[in-house]
């Protein structure tokens, strides 16, 4: 199920909630379409949980490649290689790495993980 399927499910969620309070009445096709909303729910939160799981790699993969950009730069690189370009490489993945584990942090902070 990918995002657009998770949108579409809460909303046809959101119509079968609005048509039971509209309506003001309960019957048997209510109770089958609260049923069936409530299976598209579980559905959508399998699919919100798969997606904490890939986030919480992602994360793990960035922290790594910040950890290793940095030994990298600290331990291999001298200040007579000051002016290698290797130098500036290492140095623009290890800014590139502390980039992407700043953005996954607000993007966290966001999802409020």
């Amino acid at each position: 199920m990918n995002n657009n399927s998770a949108k579409y499910i809460i909303s046809q969620v959101e119509k079968v909630i609005t048509n039971i309070f509209e309506n003001g009445k309960i019957n048997k096709d209510t109770q089958d379409e609260l049923f069936h909303a409530m299976t598209m729910l579980a559905d959508v939160n399998t699919v919100l949980r798969g997606l904490e799981d890939a986030f919480f790699d992602s994360v793990i993969t960035a922290k790594k490649l910040e950890a290793i950009s940095q030994a990298f730069c600290e331990g291999y690189f001298t200040n007579e290689d000051n002016e290698r370009i290797e130098t500036y490489l290492a140095a623009m993945i290890h800014d590139y790495s502390l980039k992407c584990c700043r953005e996954l942090k607000d993007i966290e902070a966001k999802l409020g993980s």
